[in-house]
């Protein structure tokens, strides 16, 4: 069961109470502005606001709650810092933001956007390592961490824990499957494998991860790079 259901949050919305975005645990990010609803174990108040006895806490958040550990603990790796000293990172902010208010705020602050993935409501930043206790102190921020570590060559070692072999073995090719991918940004229209089958490409895409032309070569690509070394996806090639 959804909790709280569609209509309780609707309720509470006119009382309210906006819940942002869910944290896992049945607890949720929220606005609120009736400070009324802060005293959820008051007798009264809970007549308001039925809802309130399947509360158990309502707690503020404070800037350092947005901030990940590693940040906080000065435990900047490397990947993270740019030539210029400067901090690479993951904003997060709630879904009620306005992205291009979030942009236009972290500007202010004197951040670099580097990217954005509207879908998850985030944005790529570079910005000095001082100022990100004034991004975590937005209103609109939910959380902050370094942009991951550049991964390493690993996929021929996916074949097992994916089990692809078994895959190959039952005899199916794709024919006649239609596949939609989802991803952050364009994939790369110089990879070997997919000359000729990108219609909207990038010749540098700015995920210098390369992941979305990783599984746009596991769905379309020819197999030109990957035969050598048992591409998981190489059944579909020429399909």
């Amino acid at each position: 069961k959804e909790i709280p259901s569609s209509i309780e949050r609707e309720t509470l919305k006119a009382k309210g109470i906006k819940l942002l975005s869910y944290i896992g645990g049945n607890a949720w990010f929220a606005s609120i502005s009736d400070e009324d609803a802060l005293r959820f174990n008051v007798p009264k108040v809970v007549a308001k606001y039925p809802f309130l006895k399947q509360i158990r806490s309502i707690s503020e958040i404070f800037p350092e709650d947005k901030v990940a550990p590693q940040i906080r603990e000065k435990r900047i790796g490397d990947w993270a810092r740019t030539a210029d000293g400067k901090v690479e990172l993951v904003v997060n902010y709630f879904k009620d933001a306005s992205i291009e208010q979030v942009k236009k705020k972290l500007e202010q602050l004197g951040a670099t956007i580097i990217g954005e993935i509207p879908a998850v409501h985030s944005i790529v930043i570079s910005i000095q390592e001082e100022k990100i206790r004034s991004i975590a102190n937005e209103d609109s921020i939910s959380w902050i961490e370094l942009v991951p570590p550049s991964g390493k060559p690993e996929s021929d070692r996916a074949r097992t824990h994916v089990q692809v072999d078994a895959a190959h073995a039952s005899g199916l090719n794709g024919n006649g499957v239609d596949i939609g991918v989802f991803e952050k940004g364009h994939c790369s229209n110089t990879h070997p494998d997919l000359a000729g089958r990108v219609t909207k490409g990038d010749a540098d895409p700015w995920d210098r991860r390369q992941h979305p032309t990783m599984t746009g070569g596991m769905i379309a690509g020819n197999g030109s790079q990957s035969t050598a070394h048992g591409g998981a996806a190489n059944q579909w090639r020429g399909n």
